[in-house]
């Protein structure tokens, strides 16, 4: 199976909200970037989605922003 299935398929059963906004973050970086993936310790996930910030639509970012409290 593809990491990015993988990735979605836990993300689907994943109930911890952290875990989710890290997951969020990981395939988003993938999707923007053709393929390539971030391995990063979660405390790093509010500087990744600063860097993601500029190629995600403002609703996008505006939800994110919300998850991280």
């Amino acid at each position: 199976m593809e990491i990015r299935e993988k990735l979605k398929a836990k993300l689907t059963d994943e109930q911890d909200p952290a875990m989710i906004l890290h997951l969020t973050t990981t395939l988003l970086f993938y999707a923007i970037h053709n393929g390539r993936l971030v391995h990063a310790p979660g405390k790093t996930v509010p500087s990744l989605l600063k860097y993601l910030s500029k190629n995600l639509p403002s609703n996008i970012n505006q939800r994110l922003h919300e998850m991280q409290g």
